[in-house]
């Protein structure tokens, strides 16, 4: 049984309701790339900045303009699922943070007043912001040594220009410490809240009866399988045999006790390439990625060792199979979603079918 383990991935409804505040997130990363760029334009025409060095200024000059096609891709990149994952695959995330250190390494550099360079190091830290939320902890890592590095060859140039080595030090210390700090602070508490979240899926994606999934997260982790699945695929709708039944012949605590062992046999029962759920009431489902394994069990297993009943019966189960060739959604025209829906449908009517024939078997359809 797949289960929904803490930071390992972010239902599709949640991903909804953080890019609500996407755009908002875009544009203040936008601004704010645009602002470096109009700081760096001052420096253009500062003394302390480029002065009269023409060389200097044509630098600062072409690292100010990238900042439009910068600002741009930014703005339309999007960064829900960034800040969710932080993995080395979001290559847009990587970029960014290269060019805007870099950049910033670049126009500081470029400065004629190694003492203004030092303070205009702080600006990392801003980047830092960025590192903290949408990138994976050994970008963050590269980040702080590239800060770092650049306030250390500035400070080598400031005793080469015969300051007080104890004045450059503590210099040195404040701006690493400004540029750097915060991305520890903020990491911390990113990583703290994706903790938090990640638990509150958990819990709202598990049955509290049986422990295995729900409905909703059933649906989250049947389209995570659909998605990498390469072969064939099955499902199953499975259903307790007359259940009101046995509620009213031993009471509800029996009939609790039936659902949770008839969850524990499922799930136990079948491969971990299976995602078992309770869909609600003495309702429940199977999706499999490994289908020769769990078919057998669930057509002939799953009857010869069934639940039992307080006076030593039998809890029969109607099955319903539906076996099917499965093409990855990713060079299908049809969506996960489409695909499911469908192998639900037919895994129903096969459960009729099983039902209509007397109960207590398993009936296949094949896709």
């Amino acid at each position: 049984m797949e289960e929904m383990k803490p930071g390992a991935g972010a239902p599709r409804h949640l991903l909804r309701r953080i890019e609500l505040q996407d755009r908002v997130w875009r544009y203040a990363i936008t601004v704010l790339t645009l602002a470096f760029g109009a700081f760096g334009a001052i420096t253009i025409f500062s003394p302390d900045g480029a002065g009269d060095s023409r060389w200097r200024q044509i630098t600062i000059g072409l690292i100010c303009l990238s900042v439009f096609p910068a600002a741009a891709i930014v703005a339309r990149t999007p960064l829900a699922g960034a800040w969710w994952t932080k993995g080395p695959r979001d290559k847009r995330s990587i970029a960014f943070v290269a060019y805007a250190d870099l950049g910033l390494a670049g126009v500081v550099l470029c400065f004629q007043n190694t003492q203004a360079s030092l303070i205009g190091t702080g600006l990392f830290s801003v980047i830092g912001a960025y590192v903290a939320h949408f990138v994976g902890g050994r970008v963050m890592a590269l980040h702080i040594a590239f800060s770092t590095t650049v306030i250390l060859v500035l400070g080598a140039r400031l005793l080469v220009a015969g300051f007080q080595p104890v004045s450059v030090v503590v210099a040195m210390v404040v701006a690493i410490v400004v540029a750097n700090a915060v991305v520890e602070l903020l990491r911390r508490y990113t990583v703290e809240m994706q903790r938090l979240i990640s638990k509150q899926l958990l819990e709202s994606s598990l049955d509290p009866l049986t422990n295995v999934l729900n409905r909703r997260g059933f649906a989250f982790s049947s389209d995570r399988l659909l998605h990498r699945a390469t072969g064939d695929l099955l499902v199953a709708a499975i259903d307790v045999d007359q259940f009101k039944t046995i509620n009213d012949r031993f009471g509800h605590t029996v009939g609790d006790g039936v659902l949770r062992n008839v969850a524990r046999l499922i799930a136990t029962g079948t491969t971990p390439n299976a995602v078992v759920a309770r869909l609600g009431g003495d309702e429940f489902a199977v999706i499999s990625a490994d289908p020769e394994h769990d078919s057998t069990f669930l057509t002939e297993t799953i009857h010869r060792d069934p639940v039992r009943l307080p006076d030593g019966s039998a809890v029969s189960l109607s099955i319903g199979l539906v076996h099917v060739d499965h093409a990855p959604t990713g060079r299908s025209t049809r969506t996960a979603e489409a695909v499911f829906d469908d192998l639900n449908d037919r895994a129903d009517r096969a459960l009729k079918a099983s039902k209509t024939a007397g109960r207590n078997r398993t009936t296949t359809i094949d896709g």
